[in-house]
C-alpha cells in the first residue's frame, strides 16, 4: 500500500537518540539549545522550538495578542490548528478564497476583500498565510499589503520547512515578510521530532513573550529566594524535549539528501502526467524552487463528492491510499460557516477535484511510476 507520506529515518537517529539517552538530559536542554541556536544562525532571526506546530502557532496568537476584538483572515484550505487557536482566544475567523493553479490565497482576491474591508471599517488584525504543501506565497507583496492596511501576518509554513522564496536566497524562516513563521516536525512533515514546532520572528519582544509562554512563565531563582521556580507571567507547557530535538536534530543535518530527492520526485510526477487528465499544483509554470511537503493534484473530471469518493475506492483497491489537505475549515463541523461556503467558491471545487497523491522520500522512481499510471 502506497500512503501520502511516511516517517523518513535518517542515518543516524538512532546515535542521536541514544546520544541523548545516555546524557541523562533528556527533558529540555542542551539539545534544544543547540538545535535554536543552528536556527537563530541560518535564519538571522530569533528561534524558539516548541512541542508541536499548533502549540507554536497558539503561541504566536498569544504573542500578537488575538483576542475576542481581533478579526482573523486566513486560507480555507489550511490544518484545522488555524480555525482552533482563533475560537479559543475568541476572534471572529474569515476566509480569503484560494487561486486554483497554487490552491493557495489568491492575492487578487486578497485585495478586493481588504478594499472592501477598508469600507466596512472591518480589516482584519491578523493574516494567516499558509504555504500549502510547500507552494510558497509572494510574500514580499503581501507584506506590503500589511503595511498599507496595518494588519501583523502569521506564516503557517509547517509545509514549507526547507523552502526558499522566489529569489532563491531568502529561507523561509527568516522572518522578513511576517511578524512570526511557524513550522511543524510532525512526524510526517520534512524533517521529524516525531511531535515538535518551532517559531521564528525578528521582533525582540515578541521573542522573549513566547521564550516566557512555552515555559508556564517560569523563573528559576531570585536574589531573594536563590532556590526559588515561579511563574512570573501566564502560559503553558509547550515545551520540546531533549529526546525529539535529538531525532529532529539528526534529520536537520540530512535535509540537503532529502531536499534533492523531493525536488527530483516532483518533476518525475510532473513529467509522468497526463496534464488533459489532472493537474499537479502550481504546474502553470512548473515550480520547482521550494522543498514540496506535498504532492497534490486536480482531477477536473470529478465534478460531485459521489464521484470523488467511488475514485478513492477504486485506488485504494489498487494499493493507493489517497488522501486530500484540506478539507476547507468552514465545512468542518466545529467550523461550520454556510456564509463562508458561499464566498470561496474555488476552494469548493479543489475539495472536489483534489487529491493528495503518495509521493514519501522512500519511494523509488520505479514505484511513483507505478502510482500515477493506477491515478
Amino acid at each position: 500500500m502506497y500512503f501520502y507520506s511516511s516517517f523518513e529515518r535518517s542515518p543516524d537517529d538512532i546515535e542521536f537518540i541514544n546520544s541523548c539517552l545516555d546524557s541523562r538530559h533528556v527533558s529540555r536542554g542542551i539539545v534544544n539549545q543547540r538545535f535554536e541556536t543552528l536556527h537563530n544562525e541560518f535564519f538571522d532571526s530569533f528561534c524558539t522550538l516548541t512541542s508541536s506546530g499548533t502549540t507554536a502557532l497558539f503561541t504566536a496568537f498569544n504573542a500578537l495578542q488575538i483576542n475576542s476584538n481581533s478579526i482573523i483572515w486566513t486560507s480555507p484550505l489550511n490544518f484545522c490548528a488555524t480555525a482552533h487557536c482563533s475560537k479559543l482566544l475568541g476572534g471572529a475567523l474569515d476566509f480569503v478564497d484560494i487561486e486554483l493553479n497554487t490552491f493557495n490565497i489568491s492575492i487578487s482576491r486578497l485585495k478586493q476583500k481588504l478594499l472592501q474591508a477598508e469600507k466596512e471599517g472591518a480589516l482584519p488584525d491578523l493574516l494567516v498565510i499558509v504555504h500549502l504543501a510547500g507552494v510558497v506565497q509572494p510574500m514580499e507583496e503581501i507584506k506590503l499589503l500589511s503595511e498599507i492596511y496595518h494588519f501583523r501576518v502569521i506564516e503557517d509554513a509547517c509545509h514549507s520547512y526547507g523552502s526558499f522564496y522566489a529569489n532563491k536566497s531568502e529561507p523561509v524562516g527568516c522572518a522578513l515578510y511576517s511578524d512570526i513563521t511557524v513550522f511543524s516536525f510532525h512526524g510526517l512533515k520534512t524533517i521529524s521530532a516525531g511531535e515538535g514546532g518551532l517559531l521564528s520572528t525578528k521582533n525582540e519582544f515578541y521573542h522573549e513573550f513566547i521564550h516566557n509562554f512555552i515555559n508556564l512563565g517560569l523563573v528559576r531563582g531570585t536574589q531573594s529566594e536563590p532556590w526559588v521556580v515561579e511563574s512570573q507571567t501566564l502560559g503553558l507547557n509547550f515545551r520540546m524535549s531533549d529526546i525529539n530535538a535529538s531525532l529532529c536534530l539528526s534529520q536537520y543535518f540530512d535535509l540537503s539528501r532529502r531536499r534533492t530527492r523531493r525536488i527530483e520526485q516532483i518533476n518525475l510526477i510532473h513529467a509522468l502526467i497526463d496534464q488533459d487528465y489532472m493537474l499537479l499544483q502550481a504546474s502553470q509554470p512548473i515550480v520547482t524552487y521550494p522543498f514540496r511537503h506535498l504532492a497534490i493534484v486536480s482531477i477536473p473530471s470529478l465534478t460531485t463528492l459521489e464521484q470523488k469518493a467511488e475514485f478513492f475506492r477504486n485506488c485504494l483497491n489498487r494499493g493507493i491510499r489517497l488522501s486530500c489537505h484540506y478539507k476547507p475549515i468552514y465545512q468542518h463541523p466545529a467550523f461550520y460557516d454556510t456564509n463562508a461556503q458561499r464566498k470561496c467558491a474555488n476552494a469548493e471545487k479543489y475539495y472536489i477535484e483534489s487529491f493528495t497523491i503518495p509521493a514519501s522520500l522512500n519511494m523509488s522512481d520505479s514505484d511513483i511510476e507505478n502510482t500515477i499510471s493506477i491515478i
